[in-house]
């Protein structure tokens, strides 16, 4: 009985081991991070989304302080480091009419920032490669459909998988509120329409949950800087073209 009882523990514990070595390295959605430290996956936290023109991302240009890096950090069921986890950003639910989203939804761009990113405009998402600490950095360049003021936008219309795994959803904030291209002082008319009215995700740039003159500073930086429009006084620089 004694030498039955212990080839069923030893056993159940093969079958533990096994079942633990199945599941390293497969990407956690509770040990997994895609926003803010501390809050929940699904939290709305903001991808902000800006110009790039080949050469120059636009935050970077105007020293925001790099707040439009998102990184997405993929662990797996035992807290290890994933690394080289392929993520995926898909902003198909974000996308505006024609795309048939929604009314006020979220454009990508076809022109994005080239450090290991890669664009695929039929499914309308982003993807990168988790390094050795299974961390990605995202800088995503896109706009808006938002034609009125302090419209609702769409939130957590962002989904977010790491090897095919669900780990959550995402907004996204804007410069280019109106989706013409570039940044113009249309785009500020419109971010004040937010800074008075209820909270929107597309204007929250520094993504404290709040849309304050914090942000409104940022957009000043977009707006008179290399990504500025001819009516911000700026060099006209392009955020779109975006996809359809």
């Amino acid at each position: 009985m004694i030498r039955l009882v212990s080839k069923a523990t030893l056993l159940s514990t093969l079958g533990v081991l096994a079942a633990s070595y199945a599941l390293a390295g497969v990407p956690n959605l509770t040990n997994s991070t895609i926003g803010i430290a501390g809050r929940p996956n699904n939290g709305g936290f903001t991808v902000v989304m800006c110009g790039y023109n080949g050469t120059t991302f636009g935050t970077v240009a105007n020293g925001s302080g790099n707040f439009e890096q998102h990184t997405i950090t993929v662990r797996d069921a035992a807290n290890n480091a994933v690394a080289s986890s392929v993520v995926v950003l898909n902003f198909n639910a974000c996308a505006p009419p024609p795309g048939g989203g929604p009314a006020n939804g979220i454009k990508l761009s076809t022109n994005q920032f080239g450090s290991g990113m890669t664009l695929n405009t039929g499914a309308r998402s982003m993807s990168g490669v988790t390094n050795s600490l299974g961390a990605v950095i995202f800088r995503v360049s896109g706009g808006s459909f938002n034609s009125v003021g302090n419209a609702a936008d769409p939130a957590n219309c962002i989904s977010v998988t790491a090897d095919g795994v669900p780990l959550g959803t995402l907004s996204g904030a804007t410069f280019d509120q109106n989706g013409v291209g570039n940044i113009t002082g249309a785009d500020a008319g419109l971010f004040q329409n937010d800074l008075f009215g209820a909270y929107r995700h597309r204007s929250d740039y520094n993504k404290d949950g709040l849309v304050s003159g914090a942000d409104g500073a940022l957009m000043n930086n977009q707006l008179f800087g290399s990504f500025g429009g001819t009516q911000g006084g700026g060099a006209g620089g392009s955020v779109g073209p975006y996809i359809p």
